[in-house]
């Protein structure tokens, strides 16, 4: 059956080309202008504004803590999680055809292992495709992937000329026919992954699983784990810990409770039909990946997560973790502006349950990476100061507000941290959770790096800043 890129996309308005629409841009402005004309009206000295700020923060911080709560907590429950054995797999009859779509820039240094990895793929070769784009000016990646491959792997040159992103490349995929007119399945991998040699026949599996009590499951996400190189050094343990809690409890718990489960940007298998009815991925947004999420969401389509692995590589120094992080927050601050164009839509569309979810999901996080190095310093003075003004912020009853999501919100994750460890017996890992403040302090400074670029211009909102893979010996 031959595929065809459908406009089911186009309903959401234009992407990530549009950083601010002019009626966000009017809000933004109006809201400014009424807090100020409301306090000169009330009268309200500067201290009060500071005590208003405080007071709204703390009341976020404190429905942060609870919907972080309920989301954990129903990430541990039995079924957030798909799980398919390896036996169950091995038994599967029937093999839908599966396109494997793998888009590389500049990773020659990670080909061989690439394909060594995929051939470890427990799927009949007659029933699945892997497709490799490069872009034609890459030369040094071209020459990489120049290697003996099975007859199911090809390589697609992509020529130069036009945006060079990752959902760029595999929209070129789409737009030009290059899969398969077979495929019933579209998974992407990233050149460094290493995936569970039974991973294909899982998710096949996952979907009759998810189908039985759900037929609006149109996409499977594989657990991401950053396994390849997790005790190399402090930043590799964090970063593993951080993936060990988001895929196994949080977006488990998320999936569970209907809400809006973001996309990890690889190992997700969606049904080729429904990717080419919302046209592919945003080329411009430089997390494709939860702007589809969101797109699905829309169009009342469910993602559900199944308890298989791909391993993949951390990067190791903080100079590598800034723009890798902001890159993902920039895409997040994309993704959250281009859907909230028309919030009464959207909500119409979401439901209020999964208009909700989407601000707590994609919105509040982008909020939290801004004020918490605020209030930890504030914190940090007043332990050191004892300052009478930083006091004079927190009235009785938001000083006791504020206690508790300090205690309980970083007592919390450090618990959820060592949780998620503990399930996946990494037991070396679970001290490690103590040094989640450090941790969220690099993600603030992330989050700051990604504001400045999305406003300073259109350019820079969507550059995409590329990760190196230095690669296992295989």
């Amino acid at each position: 059956m031959e595929h065809q890129l459908g406009s089911q996309g186009l309903q959401f308005g234009p992407g990530a080309e549009v950083r601010l629409s002019k009626s966000q841009l009017v809000f933004v402005i109006s809201l400014g202008v009424i807090i100020i004309l409301g306090g000169i009206l009330l009268q309200l000295s500067f201290l009060q504004y500071l005590q208003g700020f405080v007071a709204i923060c703390t009341m976020f911080f404190g429905v942060m803590c609870c919907f972080s709560l309920v989301t954990a907590i129903s990430g541990t429950i039995e079924g957030s999680l798909i799980d398919v054995s390896d036996n169950e797999a091995i038994d599967l009859k029937h093999l839908p055809f599966i396109s494997i779509i793998v888009p590389a820039f500049q990773e020659g240094a990670v080909a061989k292992q690439l394909i060594h990895n995929l051939m470890q793929l427990r799927y009949t070769p007659s029933r699945f495709e892997v497709v490799i784009v490069l872009e034609e000016e890459d030369t040094a990646t071209i020459a990489a992937f120049d290697i003996p491959m099975p007859r199911n792997y090809r390589v697609v040159i992509r020529p130069k000329g036009g945006i060079m992103t990752k959902p760029a490349a595999m929209n070129y995929l789409l737009q030009h026919s290059k899969i398969s007119p077979k495929s019933d399945f579209i998974v992407v991998f990233d050149a460094e992954d290493e995936p569970d040699p039974y991973q294909l026949r899982k998710a096949m599996i996952a979907f009759q699983k998810a189908w039985e009590l759900d037929t609006s499951v149109v996409c499977i996400q594989a657990r991401l784990a950053f396994s390849q190189n997790a005790s190399k050094n402090w930043l590799t343990r964090m970063l593993n810990l951080d993936y060990l809690q988001h895929f196994g409890l949080v977006l488990p718990g998320l999936s569970r409770m209907g809400l809006i489960s973001p996309l990890g940007g690889t190992s997700n298998y969606i049904q080729t039909e429904v990717l080419m009815g919302v046209g592919g991925w945003d080329s411009l947004n430089v997390t494709e990946d939860l702007d589809l999420a969101v797109m699905l969401a829309r169009l009342g389509k469910k993602i559900r997560v199944m308890n298989s692995v791909t391993a993949e590589e951390a990067v190791t120094r903080i100079s590598e973790l800034f723009p890798q992080r902001s890159r993902w927050i920039k895409g997040a601050i994309q993704t959250y502006f281009r859907h909230m164009r028309n919030p009464v839509q959207l909500q119409k569309e979401l439901g209020w349950k999964g208009f909700i979810s989407f601000q707590c999901v994609v919105g509040a996080p982008l909020v939290l990476y801004l004020i918490n190095p605020i209030f930890w310093g504030m914190t940090l003075i007043y332990a050191v100061t004892g300052s009478d003004f930083i006091r004079s912020l927190y009235p009785p009853l938001i000083f006791y507000i504020a206690m508790f999501c300090f205690s309980a919100g970083n007592y919390m994750y450090v618990y959820l941290l060592k949780t998620a460890a503990f399930k996946t017996g990494q037991y070396t890992n679970i001290v490690f959770a103590f040094f989640a403040p450090a941790y969220w302090l690099l993600l603030s400074i992330a989050a700051y790096k990604a504001f400045f670029e999305f406003v300073v211009s259109k350019e820079k909102a969507s550059s995409w800043a590329k990760t190196n893979h230095h690669g296992v010996s295989v």
